[in-house]
């Protein structure tokens, strides 16, 4: 008997221990899933409030970015009802238009036009190298524009030193080389030897001595002819001169080529009797006579 009720004491001792296991599995399978839940409900909660706190942020963006923007339309707005876009495009075009004139005013040179009392005294030396005298022969020729050779180694003595010429007896010698040195201070053209005639006076070319012969003794004649410039252009190199041009002897002024006397002359301008003179255009290259031009 005593052996059975030990294994009943044995038995219940083994299921109390069974039970006690069970329970504190039990215990723990609870706790754990108390914390679990706990766990995640923490988590929940967290991100629950994350997810407001970032909701409330963006919201909060969102109405500063509607603010800012409607803060921009109302400036617009008022703006574009002052006009103030077209006057800004007006003065910004007007400050570009007038920075460009400002630029251009910069860049172009100001070319001041020389009066002709300015470009007299420039240039008017060049037609005092031309000289006629009021009694040659080919003064018609000279004002028709008509420059034969003749006429041009006549103007080419005018320009000639007569105290350098060669004195032979009754007559001179005049030295071809010297001669066509003139010529060519005087003319822009070739030089051609020819005989011609000086103011009543024959002067031949001599080729056996390059030289030329007068008939008598030469005396440079002054002329009566005197000349009004009205006008200068300058191109380049090339210089017009205009003159008007007639001849004054003894207080009386006469058409150079019909020698008719103007009725009138007061020893004033030349141009007061225009229609009743000659009025000629001298033409230069450089300092060279070209042509003249009625």
């Amino acid at each position: 008997m005593a052996n059975k009720k030990e294994e009943s004491i044995a038995k219940e001792i083994v299921n109390e221990k069974i039970d006690v296991e069970l329970l504190k599995k039990e215990l723990t399978d609870y706790v754990d899933e108390k914390i679990r839940n706990e766990l995640v409900e923490n988590i929940e909660k967290a991100n629950k409030k994350v997810i407001r706190e970032k909701n409330y942020k963006i919201l909060w963006r969102d109405f500063l970015v509607l603010l800012l923007l409607g803060i921009c339309g109302f400036l617009v707005y008022t703006l574009y009802n002052i006009n103030y876009f077209e006057l800004t495009l007006n003065k910004n075009s007007n400050t570009q238009n007038t920075n460009v004139i400002e630029e251009n005013k910069e860049n172009v040179e100001v070319v001041v036009e020389p009066t002709l009392d300015e470009l007299k005294s420039k240039y008017s030396y060049l037609i005092d190298k031309v000289i006629i005298s009021d009694e040659s022969i080919y003064i018609e020729d000279f004002y028709n524009g008509n420059m034969t050779k003749e006429l041009k180694n006549y103007l080419t003595l005018n320009l000639v030193d007569f105290d350098t010429l060669t004195v032979q007896d009754d007559y001179n010698i005049i030295n071809e080389f010297n001669f066509t040195e003139k010529f060519k201070e005087l003319f822009s053209s070739e030089y051609e030897n020819s005989n011609f005639n000086y103011n009543g006076n024959s002067v031949r070319y001599i080729g056996l001595i390059n030289s030329y012969l007068t008939n008598t003794l030469l005396v440079k004649t002054t002329t009566n002819i005197q000349r009004e410039i009205t006008n200068i252009v300058v191109n380049n190199n090339e210089v017009k001169i205009t003159t008007i041009e007639g001849i004054v002897k003894d207080n009386k002024l006469f058409n150079p080529i019909t020698k008719e006397e103007v009725e009138g002359y007061n020893n004033d301008n030349l141009s007061n009797y225009e229609n009743s003179l000659v009025k000629i255009t001298y033409v230069f290259d450089g300092e060279k006579l070209n042509s003249i031009n009625k």
